[in-house]
């Protein structure tokens, strides 16, 4: 039976594994507390879609992003644009 919470999950979870998915989770809602966390059998956090989700096997664990693919699109748009100028009087 699939945990119905992504603390659910977490709590369910043993072994060497399970430290380091909690690690993973708490940082995740540290650093992005506006994403919604939803249950699909492991943690899912999202946002208009699903971003990132963790998955804990026996010997790792999974940070799985969703649509990763877009990450470096977005990167390589990023590098292709001039930088912007800063003013000297800017604060």
């Amino acid at each position: 039976m699939k945990p119905e919470t992504p603390d659910a999950y977490l709590d369910s979870l043993d072994g060497p594994m399970a430290d380091l998915a909690r690690a993973l989770a708490t940082r995740i809602r540290e650093r992005a507390p506006g994403l919604s966390e939803r249950p699909w059998g492991f943690p899912c956090w999202s946002g208009n879609e699903r971003i990132l989700s963790i998955i804990a096997h026996k010997a790792h664990v999974n940070l799985q992003l969703w649509n990763g693919a877009r990450l470096i699109e977005a990167q390589h748009r990023r590098r292709s644009q001039k930088p912007e100028t800063l003013d000297a009087t800017d604060p």
